[in-house]
């Protein structure tokens, strides 16, 4: 079967391949052959490929398919050759090869039998796939010895880097939680310090303290790539806390009794969060079904709790609970965007109200396609808003 493909070197190629051309706007026409054949294209004098590649960098073909603990090397080639027999590389990967201009040189010194191409058509397409071993075994397992050593090096050394560093993404990371202390009070506002402070909330619903958990993890405790790795993360662990959902508790709890001019006793709060963990039975939340025909599209409760059957039964509900200072904030526009009260509110909708989307309500929020804006940070917040200041018309 043939394959004719048109393909534009312009700047917003889609291709997998490139090519280089001193006229990137040209058009070049690919031919793509499939066969069951492993090689579409002999090199000239029938020479075999694979050997040849070994031959130019003094390898063996890795044939035999040797165990982990021979270092192989293996080269991926994606090849557009012309109707000469000459190639260029269309696209190129390696894996423990660093001499890339080598490869280059190899692709250079060799020819292939001219392939016949349709008319119009600039170049035949080919991947070849080879892996190379040392000719000599014993050096190719003391090869990957070495190899493994330096990654677990580098990989310490990475660590070592992530562990000691004050920032991390451009967020400063604290070394202690009395550091914490000091960078939360520039985070948290006015409006944030009075809500905790004269408890306006009861544990279940407090928005804000949920908002701080989740906020400390993301930004203190963890970093994309680099796991529940930070300066921060390591002090705590050296206090006994495992998991960075013990560490943030440890220090929003902490920080709640500070902001109360509660004495704060660092180890006798770690203490109580190990002491809970280990009587703690590690259960994961589950469905508990009513009868043989349980739904959670339709159910009432999950797992106890009440779940909204639509958005005004949602905000009457949160009328019932949401502080009254908070109502009038968000009537008049504040709060919007990332802030510790939007983030715990929208965790706990999200987990504890909609059950992410896999309850009723969030099969009517589905159906009827309310549109969002991303004014707040979750669709039911923005909602509400709306809803405080305009009333339940109009709101989609």
């Amino acid at each position: 079967m043939c394959i004719f493909v048109r393909w534009y070197l312009s700047g917003d190629d889609c291709c997998l391949y490139s090519v280089p051309s001193d006229n990137r706007s040209t058009c070049i026409n690919l031919f793509f052959e499939v066969k069951k054949e492993k090689d579409d294209l002999k090199l000239v004098g029938d020479i075999d490929f694979e050997q040849t590649c070994a031959n130019y960098f003094g390898m063996d073909v890795d044939k035999e398919n040797y165990p982990h603990y021979y270092q192989t090397y293996s080269i991926n080639y994606g090849l557009l050759v012309d109707s000469n027999g000459k190639a260029i590389i269309g696209k190129l990967g390696y894996i423990r090869l660093s001499d890339t201009n080598k490869i280059v040189s190899f692709i250079d010194s060799i020819r292939f039998i001219p392939p016949s191409l349709p008319k119009g058509v600039d170049y035949y397409l080919i991947e070849k796939n080879v892996d190379l071993i040392s000719k000599d075994l014993e050096l190719a397992r003391i090869d990957r010895i070495r190899y493994e050593e330096e990654k677990i090096k580098r990989m310490e050394d990475s660590i070592n880097i992530w562990i000691s560093a004050d920032s991390l993404n451009g967020n400063y990371i604290p070394f202690d939680l009395y550091d914490c202390f000091q960078q939360l009070d520039k985070l948290i506002t006015p409006r944030d310090r009075e809500s905790i402070i004269n408890l306006e909330y009861s544990p279940e619903f407090d928005f804000r303290y949920r908002g701080l958990l989740v906020w400390i993890k993301d930004n203190w405790l963890t970093s994309p790539g680099k796991g529940s790795n930070t300066r921060l993360s390591v002090y705590f662990r050296g206090k006994g806390l495992e998991s960075v959902d013990e560490m943030s508790l440890a220090i929003t709890d902490s920080y709640y009794k500070n902001l109360r001019n509660e004495k704060v006793k660092e180890n006798k709060i770690i203490k109580k969060i190990i002491s809970d963990r280990t009587k703690r039975v590690q259960t994961e939340e589950k469905w508990i079904p009513k009868s043989e025909n349980y739904d959670p599209w339709q159910a009432d409760t999950i797992n106890g709790k009440y779940v909204p059957k639509d958005l005004e039964d949602c905000f009457y509900h949160l009328d019932k609970f949401v502080s009254v200072k908070d109502i009038q904030a968000l009537k008049n526009g504040e709060m919007k965007g990332e802030n510790i009260f939007s983030i715990g509110f929208c965790e706990w909708i999200n987990r504890d109200v909609n059950f992410d989307y896999i309850s009723r309500l969030g099969m009517h929020l589905l159906l009827t396609e309310y549109r969002f804006n991303e004014i707040d940070r979750c669709i039911i917040l923005e909602k509400y808003r709306i809803y405080l200041q305009k009333g339940i018309k109009n709101n989609r």
